[in-house]
Parts: C-alpha cells; sequence; structure tokens
C-alpha cells in the first residue's frame, strides 16, 4: 500500500506549475513595483512640466521691452504659480521628498531671441544685463524626488523628475497710422522722458550711408514709414494729415516701407492751419488735413500796413482777415526786430536737432505769453512734477479761457519816418486759433490732431524694405510743424519737425492703449 502511494505521488502533475511561480515570484513583483513606480514618475514629470509651462508664460507676458523686464517676468510667474500663498500655486501629489506639496523652486534664463529650432535659444541676456533686450524666457523647475514604494525591491530606491519650458510674446499691430521713428534706445521712452522733446527727420530713402548728409542710414530721430494697409484717399504720400487710423490687425514681423514721401511735409503742417498745393482744404465730416484746435506754432503772420499817421500806429492790432504772409521767427532779417520772445512753443534748451532734456524755459515762456495767469494753474498731466509743453497746450483749450487763444502781438517793425510824416509798419501775428480753415474738435474716437500715435523702432541694421523690431506705441505731441518752404522731405531741407513725449500710447477717448495697438500673446516655443 505504501509503495503503491508513493508511486502515485510519483506520477501525479497536478502541481507542476508550482515551482514555477516560486521561481517568477520575484520578477513580478519587481514588474509591478517599477510599473507602479514608473506611473507615479510620468505623473510627477508632468506635474513640474505644467508648472514649467505656466510659469513661463506668465514671465513672457512681461518680457515688453522695458528697462525691468526681467525683474517683472521672475515676480510674475513666482507670485502667480511658485508661491506657497497664491491660490493658484501649482501643486506636486507625486513627489515624497518631504519638501512639500507646493512646487515654488524655479530658475529663470533670459535671452534675446529663438532660432526655428526650439532648443536653440540665442544670446542669453545675463542677471544684470540691459533686461530691455529680453524676448525669451526659459524656466526650470527644480528637481523633485520619488522615493520609490515597490522598486526598491530590485535595488532602486528614489528618482528625480525637472520641467522646463521656454515662452515669448507673439504680437500683432492693431489700430494703428503706419508710422515710425528710431528710438535713441531700446528702453526708450521710460517713465521719465515724457515731456522731453525729440527732433524727427522724416527721411528721404530706406538706403543711404553714413556718408550721405541728405540720406544717411536709418539713426534715432529719422521719421518713417511701416508697410501696412491704410486708407489714404489714393494717395499714399498723404499719411501725416489723414486723422483715422487702421482697422484691423496685421501680423508680424512688419516691415518698413520703401520710397519718397514728397507731400507728406505738406500733410503733417495742414494740422497747424498751414497749406499748400495739393493740399488745400480739409475735410471737417471726419478731420482729414484739419487743423487742429490749437495751432500755437514757432511762425508769424507778417501784416504790413503802410503809410501809417503816427497817432494811429498805437491802434494797429493783429486782426484775423487771412491777410499776411506766413514767416519762421528765423526768417525775418535781423534789421526788422524780430519779435524777442517765441508765441510757439520752444524746443528743449539742447536746441531743435537734438534730444532734449525736458527743460524748455517754461515759466518764462508762460510768462510772456500769458501775463495775467500763473504757471501754477496748469495742471500737472503726468504727474512728473513739471509743466510739459503739451500740458499747456490742454490748459489753452479750456473753453471757459477763450482768450488763451486769442491773436497775439510777438512784435512789430517801424520802418524809418517818410518825408510825409508817416511810416510802413510791420505787425508779427501769432494766431493759435485756426484762421485758414476750420478747426476739427477731436472726438472720443479720434486723438486731438496735435498728438501722433507712432512706432518706437529698433533701427540697428535696418536698411531697405525690412522687418522692423517695434519696441512700444507711444503718443507724441506736435511742438513745431515742418519747414513750410516747398522742396525734399529730408533733414537737410529744412523738412525735420520737432516733438514732445507724452508716453505710452493711449486711447482716444483715455486710458491705456494696453493690447489695443499690439496685441499681444504669450506662446510656448518649447
Amino acid at each position: 500500500m505504501f509503495a503503491r502511494d508513493i508511486r502515485s505521488l510519483a506520477s501525479d502533475e497536478s502541481g507542476a506549475i508550482g515551482p514555477m511561480y516560486a521561481v517568477a515570484i520575484l520578477t513580478l513583483v519587481a514588474m509591478a513595483g517599477i510599473g507602479f513606480d514608473y506611473g507615479r514618475m510620468v505623473a510627477l514629470d508632468t506635474e513640474l512640466q505644467n508648472a514649467a509651462d505656466q510659469a513661463a508664460l506668465a514671465a513672457a507676458t512681461q518680457l515688453d521691452g522695458g528697462d525691468d523686464a526681467m525683474d517683472r517676468a521672475t515676480t510674475a510667474a513666482r507670485d502667480a504659480f511658485a508661491s506657497s500663498d497664491s491660490q493658484f500655486v501649482n501643486e506636486t501629489r507625486f513627489a515624497n521628498d518631504s519638501s512639500g506639496r507646493p512646487i515654488t523652486q524655479l530658475t529663470f534664463q533670459f535671452y534675446e531671441s529663438h532660432t526655428s529650432d526650439p532648443d536653440a535659444l540665442v544670446d542669453e541676456v545675463p542677471a544684470g544685463g540691459d533686461q530691455s533686450l529680453a524676448r525669451v524666457v526659459q524656466v526650470t523647475v527644480n528637481a523633485r524626488t520619488i522615493n520609490y514604494a515597490l522598486t526598491p525591491v530590485i535595488g532602486a530606491l528614489s528618482d528625480q523628475a525637472i520641467g522646463r519650458a521656454a515662452a515669448t510674446l507673439e504680437s500683432a499691430t492693431c489700430n494703428v497710422p503706419p508710422l515710425m521713428f528710431c528710438s535713441p534706445s531700446r528702453a526708450f521712452p521710460g517713465p521719465s522722458d515724457a515731456g522731453k522733446g525729440i527732433p524727427l527727420h522724416m527721411k528721404k530713402n530706406q538706403s543711404g550711408s553714413q556718408s550721405d548728409a541728405e540720406n544717411p542710414l536709418w539713426a534715432p530721430g529719422n521719421f518713417g514709414f511701416l508697410d501696412i494697409a491704410y486708407d489714404l484717399h489714393g494717395n499714399p504720400n498723404r499719411t501725416l494729415g489723414v486723422n483715422t487710423t487702421s482697422s484691423g490687425c496685421f501680423g508680424d514681423p512688419v516691415e518698413s516701407r520703401t520710397g519718397f514721401r514728397t507731400t507728406e511735409a505738406k500733410a503733417l503742417n495742414t494740422r497747424f492751419d498751414f497749406y499748400e498745393p495739393p493740399l488745400n482744404s480739409c475735410d471737417d465730416s471726419n478731420g482729414d488735413f484739419c487743423p487742429a484746435e490749437n495751432v500755437r506754432k514757432n511762425w508769424v503772420r507778417v501784416e504790413s500796413h503802410n503809410n501809417v499817421r503816427p497817432e494811429d500806429i498805437a491802434g494797429l492790432a493783429c486782426d484775423s482777415d487771412s491777410s499776411g504772409t506766413w514767416m519762421a521767427l528765423s526768417e525775418i532779417p535781423s534789421g526788422e526786430s524780430p519779435p524777442a520772445n517765441n508765441p510757439g512753443y520752444p524746443c528743449d534748451t539742447a536746441g531743435c536737432t537734438a534730444f532734449g532734456n525736458g527743460n524748455w524755459g517754461a515759466a518764462s515762456w508762460f510768462a510772456a505769453q500769458h501775463p495775467s495767469e500763473t504757471l501754477d494753474s496748469v495742471p500737472d498731466l503726468d504727474g512728473n512734477g513739471s509743466i510739459s509743453r503739451y500740458e499747456v497746450y490742454e490748459w489753452e483749450l479750456d473753453p471757459a479761457f477763450p482768450s488763451r487763444l486769442a491773436p497775439q502781438e510777438a512784435g512789430r517793425y517801424l520802418a524809418p519816418l517818410k518825408p510825409n510824416g508817416r511810416r510802413d509798419v510791420k505787425l508779427y501775428c501769432s494766431y493759435p486759433r485756426p484762421i485758414d480753415q476750420t478747426p476739427f474738435t477731436s472726438a472720443t474716437a479720434q486723438k486731438d490732431r496735435r498728438v501722433l500715435t507712432v512706432a518706437a523702432v529698433d533701427c540697428t541694421g535696418l536698411n531697405g524694405h525690412a522687418p522692423v523690431d517695434i519696441l512700444k506705441w507711444v503718443d507724441i505731441f506736435l511742438v513745431t510743424p515742418a519747414d513750410k518752404t516747398t522742396g525734399t522731405d529730408d533733414a537737410a531741407s529744412g523738412r525735420a519737425f520737432y516733438g514732445e513725449i507724452i508716453g505710452p500710447a493711449q486711447l482716444a477717448g483715455g486710458g491705456s492703449g494696453f493690447q489695443y495697438y499690439s496685441r499681444r500673446k504669450a506662446v510656448l516655443i518649447r
């Protein structure tokens, strides 16, 4: 019996699989552990990558060319998504390294540009460098650790994951006239530049050379045009007189426009009540080629009175019957006693051909033009502690005080006494209100005729019809017209004009122009 049982047990194969499981159990446990811990590692990697993506996008929104762009970018990303006190802070549910759930450790690197290869970021901007150059940000979420639960069975105890993303701003140009000027620096204009004078020279052509005085290469102060669609009444040479802005948006890059714009100075001068053929009148239905309500300028109307009796000289006064001839103050012969005071708004003390310092002699000018009032009555609109020409201009427009824009006699010349005891007399008259055409009253959808919204452009290396780097959109107050004589539109022929920085472009009815003139969207590039 016993022998038979032994033989039966020896021939029974029903438990043959047991040893195989016994041998394979360690492998099966290791595979399950690896699968479990690998899934946790992938989830941690996703958490950190999402945190890096969000931080990079938040940082990129601040890369607007400002001189503190990198500081603002770092603060925006950390405060919003990497601060344990923020309700939007990113958290990890899979790291178990005793560092807590909030993902708070970020590292930032900034670059000037990138290539089509998302891994090729170009020209790193170091800490302490020129922050206005930063156009791309790379954010790294510092490593977090997983201490494995089951994988240690095969000897692996922990692993680390990081997240990394790069982002930049894509932009479109919207609702603007196609105007540009070469900025003296990438950070211009900053808050301290409000009220400073800026000489603007209409560029003869897009190409040239530094040795060509009439047509130098693009340089700070050169004024030109952008190649965007614009309704110019069928004439591309009248942009500076048109009162409307472009509707719609144009994707970057926007390019400069080549060509010789022979009528632009005349179009600009219509804003000052100067009219020369072919621009002889304004369109009062929309304001195109119309003068501003206040056209105070550094020109006088010379009104001649002949054979005036001595007793009548004192009673002569500037009239508004369109008689007389416009003349720049510099054109009045020295023997005719030119006006001692400029009835227009003066340039900065640095002169009309150099970037200014904001010092334009406001107190002495104001005392000469408005002797019955004080400069303290002018509101400091930009709050910088000084009074700009634009602020005086706005003060003069107050409809409750029409006398502020009354005709003024800037000076007079008495010719030698004639044998009959009479004299020829010239009056040098200033007309702050237009007398040749009807002024245009700006509507809430349109800016004052003395304010131009212009793209400040980095012209480094710019030549010909090429993409431009628009740093920001700027509102400029027109201080002086271009020279009224006919001729070409370059600086050597006197076609320069002079402006004053108001500040970043605002909407016509007031308020920030953010996301109106330039629509900007942060996008991931890696």
